[in-house]
């Protein structure tokens, strides 16, 4: 970014941005991982331009802070991962987001090696990081309208397959329907394909329609006193 701004807020207006250079007034939005941050704060604050959404393996809830500082060698291999990241060390950073017996796919492993090659990568990523903040995802999630499919692997170690029934509980706005898939990770699109592909297509068809539910909030003892409408 010219400005030096990777934020979440940014990236949403980006999309618009975009949508509208093409011509796009309503669309289905897919996001994963980061993307889906990027997508479901999208459909928040253009409901109007989201037909459906789709949320696989979505992070941008809270998360608790790790106690305790790296030790000195951490230090030095998170120096070298950053700044001297070797096709080896890609591999083996995205084996560990695969469920056995998939691998990562030697095109993805070169499509990383040489995104980090590029020139000014590493300070695009210290800013997007310490430009990253999750804000208050419950409210956010709450303006969804459109219907959202949430898509899960159970045996996700990045982002653990029970934050899929939170995505489901804050979207009170939207019919959402859920699928988590067994012996699948992070990169089940990879893992999968096939699956992945179907499940996508059939949500947009219209097929799941009669799996969408919408949540419905029920109101804590102090929220009831407190004459809380939600």
């Amino acid at each position: 970014d010219p400005n030096g701004d990777y934020t979440v807020e940014r990236n949403v207006e980006l999309i618009r941005i975009l949508a509208e250079k093409l011509g796009i007034t309503r669309m289905t939005v897919i996001g994963t991982s980061y993307g889906g941050i990027i997508g479901f704060n999208y459909a928040a604050k253009y409901p109007q331009n989201v037909a459906k959404l789709v949320l696989i393996n979505c992070g941008g809830l809270p998360r608790v802070k790790k106690q305790g500082g790296h030790s000195q060698v951490g230090a030095i291999f998170m120096w070298m991962f950053r700044r001297h990241m070797t096709k080896g060390m890609i591999q083996g950073f995205l084996k560990n987001n695969f469920t056995r017996p998939h691998r990562p796919p030697q095109e993805l492993i070169k499509i990383c090696h040489d995104m980090r090659r590029r020139i000014g990568r590493n300070q695009e990523s210290d800013l997007m990081i310490q430009q990253f903040c999750t804000g208050d995802p419950e409210s956010v999630l709450a303006k969804v309208q459109a219907p959202t499919f949430i898509m899960w692997g159970m045996d996700n170690l990045t982002v653990g397959h029970l934050d899929a029934d939170v995505f489901e509980h804050w979207l009170t706005s939207a019919p959402t329907t859920k699928k988590k898939y067994q012996g699948a990770g992070h990169f089940m699109f990879f893992e999968i394909p096939d699956k992945i592909n179907r499940d996508v297509r059939d949500f947009l068809n219209g097929d799941m329609d009669d799996k969408l539910r919408m949540t419905q909030r029920v109101l804590s003892v102090n929220e009831k006193q407190a004459g809380c409408v939600c």
